[in-house]
């Protein structure tokens, strides 16, 4: 017995002439996509720790403009936050 949700995306996409097939352009964007969020939050994890390791030394937050507050607070932030 077919999956009454995959009929339906079926014949929606028949009816509006849309390709469902997977494509290499879709797959590769796909994986970019992936690549790229790995990316961002490996590094944002990084900062944070660097962050949460500085936070404890008012003379290098000042360098960088932040309050020992806005630190902790930006470190305690899991890595997929912005």
């Amino acid at each position: 017995m077919a999956n009454p949700i995959v009929q339906s995306l079926a014949l929606h996409s028949h009816a509006a002439n849309i390709d469902l097939s997977p494509s290499r352009e879709g797959f590769s964007a796909l994986v970019v996509g992936f690549s790229t969020t790995m990316r961002t939050w490996a590094a944002r994890s990084q900062q944070r720790r660097a962050l949460r390791d500085l936070a404890d030394c008012d003379g290098a937050l000042a360098d960088i403009g932040l309050t020992r507050r806005q630190a902790y607070r930006e470190g305690a932030k899991w890595f997929w936050q912005e």
